[in-house]
């Protein structure tokens, strides 16, 4: 049988020595699985001891809320959200029934029993004793259910990727983080302790310097890793070869792509977008090759507030546009993050039913300003409004991942490329060159782009 190990140590399975690299778990430091379930068991009405799987399921539970949170505390209201699960899905990731009911009597996970057949699951989070900001700790397996569940799925992940998502991936492992300077820029920054999300950004940090690098390829066609969970502040501290990075980034990035999307709508009509374009498999980015295979002067079938809305995405200044309109105009950056943060529910949340957008204070003026991008907005949610959005993900996921990392693999093999969504890191020594690359890659689907 398989032993636990440590990465990288071969180990004695079916008659030869193999490297069988382990699977990691990131739990909160004073979780302990064995004891809280021994705890919970000892009051059954037929006590028990604790199968090893069981302790393997808890922690595979709690590292679980904690990496979902990581997503859901950026986008919800709420600094402590509640986590949707299925039953289904957590059966079929291993999860046991009576070990999630043991965590919850025990005191480790709270419960939101409140569900909706076909629109929302049962919800789950950490209780606040084990949502300390301190760093977690690392569970290995290399055996049993849990290890084989976790190793078929993560090379279900992989089934999709391409070579250029191969390529980013060996880069992605070469990368190392300053742990203690990450750390305290993690503790020291007050946003996150406003989120609670300093848990989760030092989940991230502690598996970069395990060397655990987890890529997957979302059925957009986005790149996901650790680095690109990290924030602004502790991504400083990541090196290459013991370099630091920086960052070249697309300002305005997504509103910016929503004008290839009006265009495509001025020059053949389109109106909804087909949610159903973006299953995985196959050709990942076919979806945006609509987009930005545009025919030369598609600008001329914009209308004037068309034009004038992508003019400020290429200036990189629609925040601060949008900002002159409303009551923040002269709050400076404070005001023009709130404008970004409004813009995003606006552009990209449910159409107007009631919601919250039809109170949006964007949602007026932006529409007085911009009435055709209005329009657009509208009927390209029509069928689904999260298709707009993913569509713009892809758009994007072609341009800086197809297309700009494509030519650093296929030309600059010796460059870095660490791919942030609409960003790009690398060394210093090869920023005007990836400034360049990435220049032409939007200059070619017709995009003048303003780089930060």
């Amino acid at each position: 049988m398989l032993r636990s190990l440590n990465h990288g140590t071969p180990c004695y399975d079916r008659g030869h020595f193999a490297f069988v690299p382990p699977i990691r778990f990131y739990v909160p430091k004073n979780f302990d699985a064995e004891a809280v379930l021994a705890r919970a068991y000892a009051k059954l009405e037929k006590p028990r001891k604790v199968p090893p799987t069981h302790a393997a399921r808890a922690n595979y539970f709690c590292d679980l809320l904690l990496n979902k949170a990581t997503y859901l505390r950026d986008k919800s209201k709420a600094a402590n959200p509640f986590v949707s699960l299925k039953v289904e899905y957590l059966q079929e990731d291993g999860v046991l029934d009576e070990v999630r009911q043991a965590l919850i009597t025990e005191g480790v996970v709270e419960l939101d029993p409140k569900y909706v057949v076909g629109e929302h699951s049962m919800g789950y989070r950490l209780m606040p004793e084990f949502r300390q900001p301190v760093p977690p700790r690392r569970v290995e397996y290399t055996a049993g259910r849990i290890y084989k569940l976790f190793r078929a799925s993560r090379e279900r992940d992989r089934r999709h990727f391409s070579d250029v998502h191969r390529y980013l991936e060996s880069w992605l492992k070469k990368v190392t983080i300053d742990l203690d300077g990450a750390t305290r820029a993690i503790l020291m920054t007050p946003r996150f302790a406003e989120k609670s999300r300093a848990d989760l950004l030092l989940r991230n940090c502690a598996m970069i310097d395990a060397k655990d690098i987890y890529t997957s390829v979302c059925r957009y066609g986005r790149l996901h890793g650790s680095a690109g969970a990290l924030a602004r502040e502790p991504r400083e501290y990541i090196r290459i070869a013991g370099q630091p990075l920086v960052g070249i980034d697309v300002r305005n990035s997504q509103p910016l792509l929503l004008g290839l999307v009006i265009a495509e709508q001025r020059l053949y009509g389109s109106s909804a977008i087909d949610p159903e374009q973006f299953v995985q498999g196959g050709d990942l980015y076919a979806p945006a090759r609509r987009y930005v295979n545009l025919p030369a002067g598609w600008r001329d079938a914009l209308l004037p507030d068309e034009l004038k809305y992508l003019e400020l995405c290429e200036a990189g200044q629609l925040y601060e546009h949008v900002q002159s309109l409303t009551k923040h105009r002269d709050s400076g950056n404070d005001g023009r993050e709130w404008v970004k943060a409004r813009m995003q529910t606006y552009l990209y949340g449910e159409d107007e039913r009631g919601d919250v957008r039809s109170t949006s204070p964007i949602r007026i003026p932006f529409t007085n300003e911009f009435p055709h991008v209005a329009d657009v907005l509208r009927a390209a949610k029509r069928t689904k409004h999260s298709a707009l959005p993913v569509l713009l993900q892809n758009i994007e996921a072609e341009i800086v991942l197809n297309r700009v990392c494509r030519r650093l693999m296929t030309d600059h093999r010796n460059v870095p490329p660490v791919p942030v969504h609409d960003s790009i890191y690398t060394t210093p020594e090869h920023e005007s060159l990836v400034r360049k690359l990435m220049t032409e890659a939007f200059e070619d689907v017709g995009l003048k782009v303003k780089l930060k």
